[in-house]
């Protein structure tokens, strides 16, 4: 082993507690990389993969009722590439032995099966029959969170009529990834749940033999959405079309697509505070090094070690931190990724969501740690490789300190002999003074910011159920009433 290499060593195991300090806050920054870069990675392949294979629409729309022949007529309109239509009715649900009231939205499925839009993957059991009034899929976080599966019954009120409904089959599908009630701030899976129903079968449940109440397309390449959404709300206007609107918009897409920008902006605004405190840790404790191996430095240089070697010595010092904590951070992150990819698969359902290594992402992870260590590295080595050994080998100058305005600032106010020393350091060093204020703000900023979304959760429940939603008691109606029934409900006992 070189001599340089035995004192690397040495110097590592004598500052061996700074050395893991630094090692600690590096590796947080490259966790927090590998956990959030890696999940968003997860999240957005499983998301393209599923939403390709099972044909997620590109615009949605909705109306009171609508002829099927309406489908034919939307499909002509210039850039659409597919056109289906559908029924979808909210309905209550009885679960024996459960007094909180459950509800679900059932869709139709096509008795063909030639759907090809928001395509259902089926987990287990079957589609039901074409012939089959009774038979029904459900989707899988409502039948996990009330413990069902293939051949339990459940009782639904749909339209306003009670029926006596068989589970045949568990699925999943593209348009119900994150699954939550109409009006709910948070889902709760075993309050509300997804139901699909054969075509026929739905359409007698809710007295729309031969009619849709639900549309969706798919877009050409060459499509412009705002002009295709313009024509297809002209054609649903007499049919009570709600309005269409793209994909962006639909509530299952924009609360995973929010939560992946939520994954994006962590990744891009945490690590850098901890590069950035990392960076300014190497300096400061290289910096102290080299002042007290002053005299080494001079030897070494006496006996021929040219410059380049000197800084090398002290750059590897710096390379053993990234080294240390990209080992450190990327195994953490690993073990986080995987735990935050099991929470999401939780609450977004996907066919198939785990946690996948991305070389890419353990590669940008130890750049940036080898990146923060040597920027560190390099401006603390620039004492040592630019001195003579002759002025290494002698004592360094004492400081000299210029009467500036901020003494004299200081002077006038009167300062106590330590004040004065205090405001003369900041004075000769501004650029170490405001790293280490920049580094304190960074902290408190972070700190602030944690503490700030609990605060801010609690505003906005504050806020949805007490303000927003003060009834007691909330009726759903399957159609439209007049205002005298609303008056007459008026007189029920409380």
């Amino acid at each position: 082993m070189k001599a340089l290499d035995r004192k690397l060593l040495n110097d590592l195991w004598h500052l061996r507690g700074q050395v893991l300090a630094i090692s600690v806050v590096l590796a947080a920054a490259s966790a927090i990389y590998v956990l959030s870069a890696g999940t968003h990675a997860s999240l957005t392949r499983a998301r393209d993969v599923y939403y390709a294979q099972n044909g997620f629409a590109d615009v949605f729309a909705e109306m009171t009722r609508a002829p099927a022949d309406i489908v034919e007529r939307a499909a002509v309109i210039p850039g659409v590439a597919r056109a289906e239509g559908g029924i979808r009715q909210l309905a209550m649900i009885d679960m024996p032995g459960t007094d909180a009231p459950m509800r679900a939205v059932v869709n139709s499925i096509d008795d063909r099966r030639a759907r090809r839009i928001n395509r259902i993957t089926l987990k287990s059991g079957r589609l039901p029959l074409p012939d089959a009034a009774d038979e029904i899929i459900a989707d899988e976080a409502f039948a996990e969170a009330n413990a069902l599966g293939p051949g339990d019954r459940v009782a639904a009120v749909i339209y306003g009529k009670r029926q006596d409904l068989r589970i045949v089959g568990i699925g999943l599908a593209p348009d119900h990834i994150f699954s939550i009630a109409p009006g709910d701030l948070v889902p709760d899976n075993s309050r509300f749940g997804v139901l699909w129903m054969g075509q026929r079968a739905l359409e007698a449940a809710t007295d729309r033999v031969g009619g849709i109440n639900t549309l969706v397309l798919t877009l050409s390449p060459d499509a412009v959405p705002r002009e295709v959404i313009r024509q297809l709300d002209h054609l649903l206007a007499p049919y009570g079309g709600t309005g269409a609107y793209v994909r962006e918009d639909q509530i299952s897409h924009a609360l995973l697509d929010s939560e992946l920008k939520q994954l994006d902006a962590l990744t891009r605004v945490i690590p850098p505070v901890f590069l950035v405190v990392a960076t300014f840790l190497v300096l400061v404790v290289l910096s102290r090094l080299i002042r007290t191996e002053r005299a080494q430095i001079g030897l070494m240089k006496a006996f021929g070690y040219a410059n380049a070697a000197v800084g090398w010595h002290y750059a590897k010092f710096a390379l053993v931190i990234a080294v240390l904590a990209s080992v450190i951070g990327c195994g953490a992150g690993v073990w986080m990724g995987h735990a935050m990819t099991d929470l999401y698969a939780r609450y977004y359902r996907f066919p198939v969501l785990e946690y996948r290594l991305d070389p890419t992402v353990f590669l940008i992870a130890v750049v940036l740690a080898l990146g923060a260590s040597l920027l560190g590295a390099l401006v603390g080595a620039r004492s040592a490789v630019g001195i003579t050994p002759a002025q290494a080998l002698a004592p360094p100058p004492p400081p000299i300190y210029h009467d500036g305005p901020l003494e004299r600032l200081a002077v006038r106010a009167r300062l106590s002999p330590a004040g004065l020393m205090i405001i003369r350091h900041i004075a000769r060093w501004p650029a170490r003074a405001a790293m280490t204020a920049g580094g304190v703000a960074l902290s408190l900023g972070l700190l602030f910011a944690t503490l700030q979304f609990h605060d801010s959760s609690s505003h906005m429940i504050r806020t949805f159920f007490i303000r927003a939603q003060a009834q007691d008691l909330t009726v759903t109606l399957p159609t439209p009433v007049t205002r005298r029934h609303c008056t007459n409900w008026q007189n029920f006992p409380a």
